[in-house]
């Protein structure tokens, strides 16, 4: 009897695992977008043709790498969202994604002192 309640409380740990999981990719994928929203603007000028009047300089490079990699965590964490492939693997993607963008927009607000 004991062995079942234990088996009960064990699965109701993953459970709560999993709902925290999945609040931590959602609020993730809503700050990757708003974050996406205000570098794609910000990186474009406002305008609708940019790129061929800018220079291509480092920091040009780095914005745009920037806004592929969080391409890259909207991406995974909408699969996860979706329960699209392994769990696991997709849930570290997005946290090593969401990770990777932050530190390319650390180096971007960088740029001023450069």
């Amino acid at each position: 009897m004991d062995e079942i309640v234990k088996e009960e409380e064990k699965s109701e740990e993953k459970l709560e695992e999993g709902k925290v999981e999945r609040k931590d990719v959602k609020w993730i994928l809503v700050a990757s977008l708003i974050t996406f929203v205000f570098m794609f603007y910000s990186i474009t000028g406002y305008s609708y043709y940019p790129y061929p009047f800018r220079v291509k300089d480092f920091w040009f490079y780095v914005n745009i790498i920037n806004i592929l990699l969080l391409v890259l965590t909207v991406m995974f964490s909408s699969l996860y969202l979706s329960e699209f492939g392994d769990d696991k693997v997709i849930y570290k993607a997005t946290i090593y994604a969401f990770i990777a963008s932050m530190l390319s927009l650390f180096v971007i607000f960088l740029k001023p002192l450069f």
